[in-house]
């Protein structure tokens, strides 16, 4: 990351604030979703149900880009639970989720180092950097393979390269979709049935 954080202090208290405002906004998405996670699991559901896979690629678009909790995976699942083709939904995941992913890589590469100035001193910089340096590459091949959160916009704003995120981010993705959409499909339900 450009260690060029000068901001503007009015600039850099505007930006706190709206910070503020949308760290609030995603604590309660958080615990909404937590709270009511089989409920959110359910909206999600019925939306692939009701709008086929125009609507899944939307919501994996939506998931990928926003960072909230809930995986894309799950609209995967409900997809292929709803009798959709798993080849035909694993491949709209796996298209959508790179366009979702590419957009917010792309936000967070554009607009996420003022935010990130605006947020941390220059000490604080240096310490995400170092640890980012050590361990970033690791944090984001196993966000991308597992449920945990995947967080593209800011991988972005952290000054990943696109290199990288196409090796460690992307690549691990499309593998996440094949693994867990083919696990339900021919592990879980082929047991099943």
């Amino acid at each position: 990351m450009n260690q060029k954080c000068h901001l503007d202090p009015k600039l850099r208290k505007e930006i706190r604030i709206i910070d503020g405002l949308i760290a609030l906004l995603l604590i309660i998405v958080a615990v909404y979703s937590i709270v009511n996670y089989n409920q959110a699991k359910e909206e999600i559901t019925e939306g692939v149900v009701l709008y086929g896979l125009i609507g899944l690629g939307a919501i994996t678009i939506f998931l990928e880009l926003v960072p909230q909790l809930i995986n894309p995976i799950f609209a995967v699942w409900a997809a292929i639970l709803a009798g959709f083709n798993v080849h035909i939904v694993i491949i709209v995941a796996i298209l959508a989720s790179l366009a979702g992913s590419i957009f917010g890589f792309w936000l967070g590469k554009k607009f996420g180092q003022k935010y990130v100035c605006a947020l941390f001193e220059a000490k604080t910089i240096e310490k995400i950097n170092r640890f980012w340096t050590k361990h970033g590459r690791a944090f984001v091949v196993i966000s991308a393979v597992t449920p945990l959160p995947y967080f593209p916009l800011i991988f972005g704003s952290l000054n990943m390269s696109w290199k990288d995120f196409a090796i460690y981010g992307l690549i691990f993705r499309v593998f996440n979709f094949l693994i867990f959409g083919y696990l339900l499909q021919f592990g879980i339900l082929g047991i099943l049935q």
